[in-house]
């Protein structure tokens, strides 16, 4: 019985001492001291571990889910590839050119390299968890290293100099996206990527918007100052909700007659002339408008919802449309044909801390001495001179 006493005793030292070897291999590997060759990078890793003097071991790498790091000035992100369960990373505004660090993080959802100077995306190529990559203002010109990444959901590549958007086509998931700035003559690929919500291709040169009807689900669009001319394919887009075609020569605002769930509409200098088709867009709030050609704004009289009304810079003489649009708060109406304010006196919508913007008209005596002043004893903010 002793023996076999002694026996048991023995082997439950041995297992405890197995057990603590293994524990102070992982201690002493974790405790290995991580060095950065860039300061700013080491500054803003001691910043997001509160840990200003103390040596940065690799456990405190290995162990970071998110780090942000905007506008450190780095250079270099040697040393990031230790933070192995990465999760969020944000470079936004630094000076970084290149990424090889990031290869191997295979754990990394969400990219943020916002107005550096990447130019080469390759490292985000078999990083098969990223659901949200923003690289704008950076200098890429290939979205291959994209083609890999099926679960991607948000991008945005603004500003680089993309012209091939086929890698594109192997996203199914994107819901937002982002290609303004840059040189793409087409959207075609929007056919396969049929969830998408959101897109941008402002300053794009494309023409042709007819790929917009396979994603029917986008309730933001925003096509200003492309060379788009026919917005027919809107009418598809029953869900919009926000619109910009800016700066684009529109051939007519007929196809969004009947988009009546649209909130924001932004159509500035677009040689428009008649603004009817807008009539039964009731529940518009931002309506932007300014350098136009309008003379009669009578199809606003039914948009009670409207808050921030830009008309400046058009031909418009009369505002009696305004009368009973008794949301506004903010109106725009400089540089028209405007006498009379009549109608802006009368909306009593119309109140303190409201803002209404009139240089550069021929307003009359009693504008300027009877209307104006009534409207600025109720607290609003007239500016004419």
């Amino acid at each position: 019985m002793r023996v076999l006493t002694l026996w048991l005793i023995l082997t439950a030292l041995i297992l405890w001492g197995c057990e603590r070897d293994k524990t102070i291999t992982g201690a002493t590997s974790g405790s290995e001291i991580v060095t950065f060759p860039d300061s700013a990078l080491e500054n803003a890793v001691r910043a997001a571990l509160q840990e200003p003097t103390a040596p940065i071991t690799l456990g405190d790498l290995e162990g970071m889910t998110e780090f942000e790091a905007a506008e450190w000035g780095i250079t270099d992100l040697t040393g990031l590839e230790n933070m192995r369960s990465l999760q969020r990373l944000v470079l936004t505004s630094n000076s970084i050119d290149s990424i090889p660090q990031v290869a191997g993080i295979t754990t990394l959802q969400e990219i943020v390299l916002d107005y550096n100077d990447v130019d080469d995306l390759g490292p985000l190529q078999n990083l098969p968890n990223l659901r949200i990559v923003r690289v704008r203002g950076n200098g890429a010109g290939s979205l291959t290293p994209l083609s890999n990444s099926g679960h991607l959901t948000h991008l945005d590549a603004a500003f680089n100099g993309i012209e091939d958007t086929e890698p594109l086509r192997s996203c199914p998931q994107l819901q937002v996206l982002d290609l303004s700035g840059n040189p793409i003559p087409d959207i075609s690929f929007v056919v396969d990527t049929r969830l998408l919500q959101s897109l941008a291709i402002t300053g794009c040169p494309v023409t042709d918007l007819s790929p917009v009807t396979f994603a029917p689900n986008i309730h933001d669009l925003i096509i200003d100052d492309t060379e788009i001319q026919d917005i027919s394919p809107v009418s598809a887009l029953r869900f919009l909700v926000h619109f910009d075609a800016s700066y684009d020569s529109l051939l007519s605002l007929e196809p969004l007659r009947s988009l009546t769930g649209i909130t924001q509409l932004m159509l500035r200098d677009c040689g428009l002339t008649s603004i009817e088709p807008l009539s039964n867009l009731t529940s518009i709030t931002v309506l932007m408008l300014p350098g136009n050609n309008i003379t009669d704004i009578s199809p606003l009289d039914n948009l009670d919802e409207l808050v921030w009304l830009d008309v400046a810079n058009n031909a418009i003489t009369s505002v009696e449309a305004l009368n009973d649009v008794a949301t506004l708060d903010y109106v725009s109406l400089s540089n028209n044909f405007i006498e009379s304010v009549r109608a802006l006196e009368a909306n009593q919508g119309l109140v303190e801390f409201d803002q209404i913007y009139l240089y550069s008209n021929p307003l009359s005596d009693s504008s300027k001495f009877v209307w104006i002043p009534r409207l600025v004893d109720r607290g609003v903010d007239v500016y004419y001179q």
